[in-house]
């Protein structure tokens, strides 16, 4: 079996052990089947937060275990509060109408609580017995648009480390969706919508050394969503909440020190697949981050490029970016 690749650096910027959370989006396997395949494994007790929504409390943390759609939780979560008071069981009649749609291609969805690398195995062990127990993934069906989300903890919030691993994404992007496959499904969603290739050509600049403030204002007039394959606006909310909530119109960014990466595919109906596929392809860029050498040579070679750019090479730069894996593998 593949194993998890070790990182290049295992402190954060608090000079602790880094963390990550995963999510995991799955349909063809119900909510309460999922907390108590994740209780048996883990152990811990399961609690339900209402019909949707159930959380597993366990010596790693709390999972919790949801239908992925934040309408309907912001429902489950108020009629949870009616049945409470004795009024109106406004979850019944949602879920009864929704039901059928749910079913049929909604996914459900685990999130991790941080974890210690070490502790990646435990979690395979849970992805591996949802498989046995049905769930189903992205290839499953043609609009099964289901990912896996790595949420990795910074090892610094200096402007410098963070631009490393934006520039190092935007330099891998192509070979990243070549190598994990990505699937037409989630292409055609908005979920993991690219870059823009004139904000690219911005970042991948090797004259851009921006201070703070800019880096986040150019970052949010090209990418005002949560929607990007390497999203930052957890990042940038972390160090700068009041600029986010008003610039950004949504609840949703949840300020935290983690880059979050949205790429991936969730294939866990596939035998031969597991995290560690997509870990493996997340970790090329955080060496990447960490080699300034090699990405100043990738900078440099991504830059004439686009100068030199013709419908008529034929050295393009996905091809010039597996020579550069090659290397930053090593």
């Amino acid at each position: 079996m593949t194993q998890f690749e070790p990182l290049p650096t295992n402190i954060n910027f608090q000079n602790k052990k880094r963390k990550f959370g995963f999510e995991i989006e799955y349909t063809d396997l119900e909510i309460t089947k999922s907390a108590a395949i994740i209780q048996k494994t883990l152990g811990g007790k399961v609690k339900k937060q209402s019909d949707l929504i159930y959380s597993i409390n366990t010596d790693l943390g709390e999972f919790e275990v949801t239908l992925d759609v934040n309408l309907l939780q912001d429902l489950s979560r108020q009629a949870e509060q009616k049945k409470q008071e004795k009024l109106i069981n406004l979850e019944k009649e949602t879920k009864d109408l929704l039901t059928p749609i749910v079913d049929s291609f909604m996914p459900y969805e685990i999130v991790a609580p941080p974890l210690e690398f070490e502790d990646f195995p435990k979690l395979t062990k849970i992805v591996d017995k949802l498989r046995k127990a049905g769930a189903k993934g992205t290839k499953a069906g043609l609009i099964y648009a289901f990912g896996i989300h790595i949420n990795a903890e910074l090892p610094s919030l200096e402007v410098n480390s963070i631009l490393s691993y934006l520039q190092s994404f935007l330099l891998l992007d192509e070979w990243l969706e070549e190598e994990m496959e990505i699937d037409f499904s989630r292409k055609l969603t908005p979920f993991i919508k690219p870059f823009s290739q004139k904000y690219k050509n911005l970042v991948l600049n090797p004259e851009y050394k921006p201070q703070r403030t800019q880096f986040i204002n150019d970052y949010l007039e090209f990418n005002p969503t949560r929607n990007r394959p390497l999203d930052l606006l957890p990042v940038f909310a972390f160090i700068n909440k009041d600029k986010i909530d008003d610039e950004i119109d949504s609840n949703l960014v949840q300020a935290r020190p983690t880059y979050h990466f949205r790429m991936a595919n969730c294939r866990i109906d596939e035998a031969e697949w597991n995290l560690q596929v997509e870990w493996n392809s997340w970790i090329v860029v955080e060496y990447l981050a960490h080699n300034n050498q090699l990405r100043a040579r990738m900078l440099k070679d991504y830059a004439a490029s686009e100068t030199n750019k013709s419908i008529f090479s034929q050295n393009t730069w996905l091809d010039k970016t597996k020579d550069y894996v090659s290397e930053i593998s090593k």
